[in-house]
């Protein structure tokens, strides 16, 4: 599976989500405009440990399959980070790839921690930078083959 050079053909665009005449619910989307099937994960920053320390930690999970033309919601509520990252790709293995490494693993998962992931038994994906604004509370990716 070659992803960085199918990523070459294939591209990412994102659009930052307006609140119209309804209130618009808070939360990050990422929508498959592609005509096949595409499996996302996404990665964040969690400035809480589970204990509610304030000792943050890189946090991945995934996956989500989306078909065509549908989203899904990976993160719901209001926005606490401004970056997200996202990696996405089809089942023939092209897609969507970035510079930023995090674990993942086959089945469904939530990772904390983003380093050592072949140690810890996870593989690694290098995740794309979303930029979803300093003050957004709600964003959406749109994944397209343009």
């Amino acid at each position: 599976m070659n992803i960085r050079s199918v990523a070459m053909t294939a591209m990412l665009t994102v659009a930052g989500v307006a609140a119209v005449s309804a209130p618009a619910l808070a939360e990050y989307k990422v929508c498959n405009k592609t005509t096949k099937t595409t499996s996302v994960a996404v990665g964040y920053y969690d400035d809480k440990t589970p204990d509610g320390v304030e000792n943050g930690v890189w946090v991945s999970e995934g996956w989500w399959n989306v078909e065509p033309g549908k989203c899904a919601t990976p993160i719901t509520g209001p926005l606490k980070v401004r970056y997200v990252y996202v990696y996405a790709e089809h089942p023939d293995g092209s897609g969507w790839a970035g510079e930023n490494p995090f674990c993942v693993k086959d089945a469904e998962f939530t990772i904390r921690g983003n380093e050592n992931c072949e140690r810890r038994g996870f593989s690694s994906k290098q995740f794309s930078e979303v930029d979803t604004g300093a003050e957004s509370k709600s964003y959406t990716t749109n994944l397209t083959d343009d």
